[in-house]
């Protein structure tokens, strides 16, 4: 087999696999940004009297971080800077998706791998009903590869809640809700929360793939690199080898003159 067309064919896949993961997270982006301003709009709508304890928990609560890491190869670094994070912070309450992160870790309500996750949403989603519901925790953090640009990529930690509310560009239009609005507003912050964490999971996708086609690319580079060596070193012998005959062609008719 060619390690070449091997390595050519990784990276090309790489690209594309960013390019499908940039699509995917502005989808989310998208509906997290319209929740985000309906959330927004109904806490500071004039015609209801919302508690703000309705999202606010309290901050004696424990700490739950979800951690995203690679199960593929050719992404070390991400999985060890992401295990270095769940090292440092043991006490918290733990959601690891990635096979290749440690699963002994104390407080790990949840381990899954990559793939998984991708196909089946459900565990994650059965956490994040009960956190946000009961206000379980103090605080939901997402830590995961960000991409910024093919050329800026780094290990971020992102609250996702409590959702930090900007109350400067709510609609001046208000309204009324039939019912209780704290149920609605509930099942809001429980969609934002999983737009966010599926936002993470493509960013850091996308993140996985830059640095893989970053590593095939240095891999051309060298098998290039190699095959030249290759191609100079039998440049080099046939050269050796067509200037000793010339040598023992000069040598051969001396000997005959002298005879």
């Amino acid at each position: 087999m060619n390690t070449k067309i091997v390595v050519k064919v990784m990276n090309f896949h790489a690209l594309l696999r960013v390019d499908a993961s940039r699509k995917l997270a502005e989808k989310y982006i998208k509906v997290e940004k319209h929740i985000s301003e309906m959330i927004t709009n109904i806490m500071f709508n004039r015609n209801l009297m919302l508690d703000k304890k309705v999202i606010m928990p309290s901050p004696q609560n424990p700490v739950l971080n979800i951690y995203f890491g690679s199960d593929y190869g050719f992404c070390g670094g991400i999985n060890s800077q992401v295990g270095g994070s769940m090292q440092k912070s043991p006490e918290v309450h733990k959601i690891i998706i990635g096979r290749k992160l440690r699963t002994d870790l104390p407080n790990t309500l949840l381990n899954i791998a990559r793939d998984e996750f991708d196909k089946n949403y459900a565990p994650v989603e059965r956490i994040v009903f009960e956190a946000v519901n009961t206000l379980k925790y103090s605080e939901i953090n997402i830590v995961y590869e960000h991409f910024h640009n093919t050329s800026n990529i780094e290990l971020v930690k992102k609250r996702i809640f409590p959702l930090d509310l900007d109350s400067t560009n709510v609609s001046s239009d208000d309204f009324i809700i039939e019912g209780d609005p704290s149920v609605m507003l509930t099942k809001l912050l429980r969609a934002y929360v999983n737009y966010e964490i599926k936002i993470a999971s493509v960013n850091c996708y996308a993140s996985e793939n830059i640095l893989r086609q970053n590593t095939t690319t240095e891999s051309m580079k060298k098998i290039d690199q190699r095959e030249e060596e290759k191609r100079t070193a039998e440049r080099k012998r046939i050269s050796e080898r067509e200037f000793k005959k010339v040598v023992d062609a000069f040598v051969q008719k001396k000997g005959m003159e002298k005879a």
